[in-house]
């Protein structure tokens, strides 16, 4: 968190991340408070503002696919959420997107580019809320 070089402390004091807006507060020693907001990983967007009342796992589309599709889901709390992928014998194939989320609705876009053809399934964790779906990737 130091602006220039040549400081005796070179790093961030205090970082209080518990904020449901998202941002969290970093403080180092020598200039002062700061205010981030954590970015959307690459691929997840949130749709509106809108809070949605209940989780919700949406159907992939399209599907079939080749060799991408979009994923939406709904978060009515924020919290700590997972999406996963699994191949047809249950083994885990990629996790697309783990952290904590601020409630709303979202879409992720999945790339199965290195994945063969055949059936796969995705799934939602979030407090206490699991659900999976099926999807079909065909090359």
């Amino acid at each position: 968190t130091y602006p220039a070089s040549g400081t005796a402390y070179q790093g961030a004091w205090n970082v209080y991340p518990y904020y449901t807006s998202g941002k969290f507060i970093v403080s180092d020693i020598e200039t002062g408070l700061y205010v981030f907001r954590f970015g959307d990983p690459i691929g997840i967007s949130q749709n509106g503002t809108e809070i949605p009342d209940e989780y919700s796992l949406g159907q992939n589309y399209p599907n079939p696919f080749n060799p991408s599709t979009k994923i939406n889901f709904s978060l009515p709390r924020a919290g700590e959420t997972s999406i996963n992928v699994y191949d047809a014998s249950g083994r885990l194939v990629e996790n697309i997107s783990s952290g904590y989320r601020l409630a709303g609705n979202y879409t992720v876009d999945f790339s199965a580019s290195g994945l063969s053809s055949g059936v796969y399934f995705y799934s939602l964790s979030a407090e206490g809320f699991n659900e999976t779906k099926k999807m079909v990737l065909i090359k």
